[in-house]
């Protein structure tokens, strides 16, 4: 698989194309309900000092499997700060442009957003957007749990110590997509 055509270095591309102040990140796969972007902006409006958060997601139709993937991704966030994309993360550009900009890395580029920006306020906005449940049908559900999990444990270890981002991310990618092929 071609890492130029990842989606963290596309995501990175059009970041730098835009010029909002305010940025939402979105999963391709992803829907914000029709008050979503009301809610976004009237809490940046709001607080001055909310520099990023996310949307919060959920699945239509969601089965208990997804309900209990909906709760993971919560307490993720409530206890980590670590976000993932399918969330819909949301940040200032100026926040990111302070931190070293959007990650050009193939994959944990969600990850390492979060880990830039846990230092400043973030919010978890509630469930607003829908998300394609396309990524666990017809899959080993608990297996598929462990190797995300796995996968960021990793890179949160080799990334504290002292590894760099884009070979650990590289490694992961490589590994994540040649595991999901078979």
């Amino acid at each position: 698989m071609n890492c130029s055509k990842s989606r963290g270095t596309q995501i990175k591309k059009g970041f730098e194309s835009g010029k909002a102040d305010l940025v939402l990140f979105l999963h391709a796969d992803s829907t914000v309900n029709e008050s979503g972007i009301t809610e976004l902006l009237s809490a940046f409006n709001k607080n001055n000092t909310l520099a990023w958060g996310v949307l919060g997601h959920g699945y239509k139709k969601a089965s208990l499997n997804l309900r209990f993937i909906n709760l993971l991704n919560k307490i993720r966030f409530y206890l980590s700060g670590i976000a993932f994309g399918d969330q819909g993360i949301f940040a200032r550009r100026i926040i990111i442009e302070k931190n070293g900009g959007f990650p050009d890395i193939p994959i944990m580029e969600d990850v390492e957003l979060s880990l830039r920006l846990f230092i400043y306020p973030g919010k978890k906005l509630g469930h607003l957007i829908e998300v394609s449940a396309r990524r666990w049908a017809g899959k080993n559900f608990i297996g598929k749990i462990i190797e995300i999990f796995v996968n960021c444990f990793i890179y949160l270890i080799l990334r504290a110590l002292g590894f760099n981002i884009n070979k650990i991310s590289l490694w992961i990618f490589r590994k994540y997509y040649s595991l999901s092929s078979q």
